[in-house]
């Protein structure tokens, strides 16, 4: 479980410290703050020379739409902070009093013309090679892994050259919403083994759901159904968003036991009214499956239910309130009672 985090260069985020670490981590703050990037530094950090873990942030990014080789060239120059396009990203965390750092920059491409080889100035960064560094602090040894996009190398297939830091999760917050929801995941727990946890992990949260399946449509394609003794089977696809939130979470929880789960704006398709089961639901499973926890949301909603819950759950809490300067993040930490606390007593809107 890490207990601090620093980012460096990562997308809008120019410099960020973050200490204290909880094992339920909730960042608050506008639009454009840095939440979403900062969830995905942390799982990029989680992922040591493992460039697939790149291709996952790109492709949440992209809304479920197909990401191709110049694409995605493109979309890893957005990586990079726009203020310091130049300088890698760098982040580290601090594992049991040891600190880790996974590091990323680029090489340009260069262009072979008549008078011969020079390279390209553009400020969309078009990237040639990426290197990626991996280094243990306290032992002073350190990993580094080349890709050459100019190669014929296929991308897909590049896995990670050193174990993970955490088994890590990331949900963004418009998974739940795409016409595949959840097939993906769910034949990924199947091989995995996992299915009956996540059966049981579904059923923690409603005690009616007996079975959970895959079956082919009139078309022929896959969908997932529920089961229950009083609808028998039920495709997804009449269940609210928020079900369908919660089989997501459900399937990715089971996943990174031991690990860490990001959840961007973790209440999205959740309504205010199932808001603090799903809360209490999540924690409950963070801390019998030892999982580290970071959420971010903007409602008044996810603060709100902070009042409703029991002390046992407020202590296990963190509040980040995000505070953007033109060359430093600020994560204002607010711990879990204290923040009830304002909100119940003194009305305070902590966003």
């Amino acid at each position: 479980m890490y207990s601090s985090i620093n980012i460096e260069n990562y997308r809008n985020i120019q410099k960020a410290d973050i200490k204290s670490l909880n094992k339920v981590n909730l960042y608050i703050g506008p639009n454009n703050s840095g939440k979403t990037s900062l969830l995905e530094a942390i799982y990029l950090l989680s992922s040591p020379l493992n460039f697939r873990a790149c291709m996952t942030v790109i492709g949440h990014r992209a809304n479920g739409l197909q990401v191709t080789h110049k694409s995605l060239i493109s979309n890893l120059s957005w990586l990079f902070n726009r203020q310091n396009i130049n300088t890698p990203i760098k982040l580290t965390g601090e594992i049991e009093e040891k600190k880790y750092q996974v590091s990323l920059s680029s090489h340009k491409y260069t262009q072979i013309t008549d008078a011969g080889i020079r390279a390209t100035n553009s400020q969309d960064l078009t990237i040639g090679k990426l290197i990626m560094q991996f280094v243990i602090s306290d032992i002073n040894e350190s990993f580094t892994k080349e890709i050459d996009f100019s190669s014929a190398q296929r991308l897909s297939m590049l896995g990670s050259d050193a174990p993970p830091l955490q088994i890590a999760g990331l949900i963004n917050s418009h998974w739940h919403s795409q016409p595949d929801v959840g097939i993906r995941e769910f034949s990924t727990a199947e091989k995995n083994g996992l299915f009956p946890l996540c059966l049981q992990l579904m059923q923690e949260f409603d005690k009616e759901i007996t079975d959970i399946k895959i079956i082919l449509d009139e078309d022929d394609q896959p969908v997932i159904h529920f089961k229950s003794e009083e609808l028998g089977l039920y495709p997804i696809s009449i269940v609210g968003d928020g079900y369908k939130r919660v089989l997501l979470t459900t399937l990715t929880l089971a996943s990174v036991i031991n690990g860490c789960l990001m959840v961007d704006e973790f209440d999205a398709g959740i309504h205010h009214s199932m808001l603090k089961r799903y809360f209490e639901w999540l924690i409950k499973i963070a801390d019998k499956y030892n999982i580290q926890l970071y959420l971010s949301s903007h409602s008044f909603d996810a603060l709100s239910v902070l009042t409703e819950l029991d002390a046992a759950y407020l202590a296990s809490i963190n509040i980040y309130k995000i505070l953007k300067s033109a060359e430093q993040t600020d994560f204002i930490c607010i711990k879990g009672q204290d923040a009830a606390s304002a909100i119940n007593e003194l009305g305070v809107d902590l966003r």
